[in-house]
């Protein structure tokens, strides 16, 4: 099949007509809402989940070790990788 066929059987078939009016009402809705929506207890909460994340995944270690080593076939200290375990 080359094209869309509106008898075939599978399917939701919409008009263009309705296809406009569901993107016109989901434009309205968006268009009405606030620019930010992120609270600032959502905000300290990122922020807490974040330094978590530095303390258990440094930058100095397992993820410096994968970003500056070729994997492919060679052996290396598994406990170079000792951060991502923790994680």
């Amino acid at each position: 099949m080359l094209s869309y066929d509106p008898n075939h059987p599978k399917g939701t078939k919409y008009r263009p007509e309705e296809l406009k009016l569901h993107r016109d009402n989901r434009f309205a809705k968006v268009s009405g809402a606030s620019p930010s929506c992120y609270t600032e207890e959502q905000r300290k909460a990122d922020k807490l989940l974040f330094e978590r994340l530095i303390r258990i995944l440094p930058w100095e270690g397992s993820i410096r070790f994968i970003n500056t080593n070729n994997f492919a076939g060679y052996s290396f200290d598994l406990r170079r990788l000792g951060d991502l375990d923790k994680f």
